[in-house]
């Protein structure tokens, strides 16, 4: 008994001795620790207080400070942390402007970013370089100044870092494994500064490093001609035509009862595959399976094999990309890694998703027309177009606002402003307006194709489809498991030289018009299309063989993993009834 008093009179004799001075320095340590973490307390208040955010605020915050009980003083733990003091204004300025911490994709597009772009942003570059600079000798001031070198965090804040790290991350071990555990600590973190701004570092070394692996890897694919020689004089044009968010059932051409594609319906040479599915319900995973022919299962093999426009280009063949997506974005920049695989690329829809200009798919035409007067002998065009992607009415110009739709109405579809059956028809009429306008763009396309005279081709897919107003999960949108997601149109244009030069790829085509397949044939088809072969290539993964076999539709999500279409998701739709579209009177008059 008497060694426990003691022990407490010599505790309370030492905290009586350095309570004077903690308290002096203690307004200026949490000026300083809120110095570091400047953006997740400006957003735990701004634009909306945000509990959860105040929350995941101190948690880093204890994180942070977790080094200070095993040793390493607080003065010497805030030097430490200086440079997130320096970059933390940036940060908080890039989430004023973008509402999210900087990415991967805003990383990449200030690498890229020429000096005549940044010098456009000269004023607020000097004025905020000023700031940090301020900002950073104040910081330093309140270190040297007014912290004292021995400081260190009481018990109460010992208690707190402790509940906030150690048991209430065990408290979840009787609800989740520990590894869920974990991921929800790694991922409270990431979501927070500076968590979030490494991730995004890292991710963006990665990317770059895909680019570079990818020109190792992929610029040494042997490739081999199948194909007898195309007459004398003529041209080979190839194009490849990634729509975006249009699903098969709203095409005319597949028994739609509004006319959404009148000029495709009278195109000769014009084939529509009528059963075909994506193998992903989103672009970021769809794509990669387009272009290369890497299966579902293993999706993020892609971005380490040979991609179409690889063997294209050691064919000889003259490779452009041109989208009217941006380049850098939440969901683009990985799709934008094979785009360095081409000769040239143009983003039309800028640099970042928050490019001020809408592009249509309709100025891709004469970038197209631009590039044919070369006159080059061989070309690949890959266009990545918005086709039928949210905002609807933004993706068509107003004179194809064939099907009555105002765009107020549709810029509040989730609201409560308009009742919901006033929504969904105009949500519906722009979605088919989508629809007419991507009709025109492919006709005038083939329109120019046909004035070659060559040997000439057009395949146009979508990435997925689009959910309707019936869709009980994502309704006007994507990223489930419906058929009206995954069942896509994929049309194929051949020229009358085409079919001339390459019967065998012809007659194939027109023999599989009906079967069921996957858009993850594509890679396969393109090459046999141009007579091409290499070492991944498998004749019967090509709609243009005889020897096409199309074994499980297998889908991959990116939470809930793969699926087999046949077994899974259609069964699923099958019981509750079908999905069935809207299906107002014909508008071909615009009646409603």
């Amino acid at each position: 008994m008497e060694g426990m008093r003691a022990f407490w009179n010599r505790t309370r004799a030492v905290l009586e001795k350095r309570a004077p001075v903690e308290r002096e320095a203690l307004p200026w340590v949490l000026l300083a620790l809120g110095l570091v973490l400047l953006p997740n307390l400006v957003l735990s208040f701004w634009p909306r207080w945000d509990q959860e955010g105040l929350l995941d605020f101190f948690h880093v915050l204890c994180v942070l400070l977790v080094p200070c009980f095993f040793g390493l003083s607080l003065r010497r733990l805030l030097w430490v942390l200086w440079p997130l003091v320096c970059v933390g204004p940036t940060v908080l300025a890039c989430c004023w402007v973008t509402g999210e911490l900087p990415s991967e994709w805003l990383l990449l597009m200030g690498i890229e970013a020429t000096f005549r772009e940044a010098a456009t942003f000269a004023v607020s570059i000097v004025g905020a370089v000023m700031f940090i600079v301020l900002l950073a000798v104040g910081y330093g001031w309140i270190i040297r100044r007014r912290i004292p070198a021995e400081f260190r965090p009481g018990p109460v804040c010992a208690a707190l870092c402790g509940v906030c790290v150690v048991l209430f991350p065990l408290s979840q071990l009787s609800s989740l494994s520990a590894g869920e555990v974990w991921e929800r600590e790694v991922s409270r973190f990431t979501q927070q500064y500076p968590g979030g701004l490494l991730r995004a570092v890292l991710s963006a070394v990665v990317l770059r490093h895909q680019v570079q692996v990818r020109r190792d890897v992929c610029d040494r694919v042997a490739v081999q001609s199948t194909a007898p020689p195309v007459p004398a004089g003529k041209r080979e044009i190839q194009m490849l035509v990634i729509g975006e968010s249009t699903r098969a059932s709203s095409l005319q051409l597949n028994g739609y009862e509004r006319e959404t594609t009148p000029l495709l319906a009278q195109t000769p040479g014009l084939l529509s595959f009528k059963n075909v599915i994506a193998p992903a319900p989103a672009t970021i995973l769809s794509v990669p399976l387009l272009l290369t022919p890497t299966k579902a299962a293993a999706l993020w093999e892609a971005y380490r094999t040979p991609s179409v426009l690889n063997v294209y280009k050691a064919a000889g063949y003259r490779v452009y990309w041109l989208s009217v997506q941006p380049k850098n974005g939440v969901w683009e920049s990985r799709n934008t890694i094979f785009s360095a695989d081409a000769h040239e690329s143009q983003f039309l829809g800028g640099k970042t998703a928050q490019a001020p200009a809408v592009a249509l798919d309709s100025d891709l035409i004469p970038e197209v027309q631009k590039i044919l007067a070369r006159g080059e002998p061989k070309v690949l065009f890959v266009l990545h177009t918005m086709g039928s992607h949210l905002n609807y009415e933004e993706r068509y110009p107003p004179a194809f606002n064939r099907f009555p739709a105002d765009p107020k109405v549709c810029a509040q579809a989730r609201s409560n402003v308009y009742p919901a059956e006033v929504v969904n028809e105009h949500m519906h009429n722009a979605y088919d307006n989508t629809v007419t306008f991507i009709d025109s763009v492919l006709h005038r396309l083939i329109e120019i194709m046909v004035a070659e005279h060559g040997v000439t081709s057009l395949y146009y897919v979508s990435d997925h489809g689009e959910n309707g107003a019936e869709a009980v999960v994502l309704p006007w949108g994507h990223g489930n498991l419906t058929t009206e997601v995954l069942h896509v149109p994929l049309l194929v244009w051949l020229s009358p030289e085409y079919q001339a030069t390459r019967p065998r790829q012809s007659a194939a085509l027109r023999a599989h018009v009906e079967v069921p397949m996957s858009s993850d044939n594509t890679f396969h088809t393109l090459l046999d299309l141009a007579g091409l072969s290499c070492q991944l290539t498998s004749p019967d993964r090509s709609i243009a063989s005889p020897a096409f076999r199309q074994g499980p539709r297998i889908v991959t999500h990116m939470h809930t993993g793969l699926a087999d279409y046949d077994k899974d998701v259609l069964p699923a739709e099958q019981a509750r009834g079908g999905w069935r579209p809207l299906h107002p009177r014909s508008s071909s008059t615009g009646e409603k």
